[in-house]
């Protein structure tokens, strides 16, 4: 499930903090945010070259891409279905079979990449 409506954390001792000139709005646009994302090729391509090339780097990296570039590429209407979130304990049953092609990419987030070895 998407995040809606979460706010930055503007106390300066907090892990997360952000300051009005890193990121002026008062709430996040809809984001994801978990170990892994999975989605369409050409959905996360368009939404990561679009981040690298325009878009000054924010550390939140969850919201950063898909949030604020996401909601550019797609607009804010879109919806995050294509794009989905799981946890390493979900693809145990996935990782038996490495060699399987498919039009989705696999994300690793926070330093996990023991599935993509």
């Amino acid at each position: 499930m998407p995040l809606k409506n979460t706010k930055p954390i503007r106390d300066p001792t907090e892990k997360w903090f952000l300051s009005k000139s890193e990121y002026p709005e008062d709430t996040f646009p809809d984001y994801l945010s978990g170990w892994m994302y999975f989605g369409r090729t050409e959905v996360l391509g368009k939404i990561a070259n679009y981040a690298s090339e325009n878009m000054p780097y924010l550390f939140i990296d969850d919201m950063f891409l898909l949030g604020m570039a996401r909601e550019k590429v797609l607009g804010t209407a879109s919806e995050l279905l294509d794009i989905g979130r799981v946890f390493a304990n979900n693809w145990d049953c996935c990782m038996e079979n490495i060699n399987v092609s498919c039009p989705f990419a696999v994300v690793p987030v926070s330093g996990e990449d023991t599935l993509l070895r």
